[in-house]
């Protein structure tokens, strides 16, 4: 995703003017455990990768996608907040 999806010039388009990347490490280094529980908090879900859509200020989730993700229904997760 980061090397292939994320630069896209369709998703690019997208992605840098509406949101904030926000990266968490949840398999390693000396933050896992916490991390681990913000991953579940936010998402219920134990696996990587997950994308979520996070609303800072509410606190609420406003998307996600598990796995692996093509451009197309990468374009589809990022517009779908967009549009409410």
């Amino acid at each position: 995703m980061e090397g292939s999806v994320f630069p896209a010039p369709a998703v690019a388009v997208i992605l840098e003017p509406n949101y904030v990347e926000a990266r968490l490490h949840c398999d390693g280094g000396p933050r896992m455990e916490e991390n681990n529980a913000l991953q579940k908090k936010m998402t219920d879900i134990a696996g990587q990768p997950v994308y979520v859509i996070w609303e800072p200020v509410d606190e609420k989730k406003l998307g996600e996608a598990n796995g692996r993700v093509f451009e197309k229904d990468f374009i589809e997760f990022l517009k779908k907040p967009l549009k409410k």
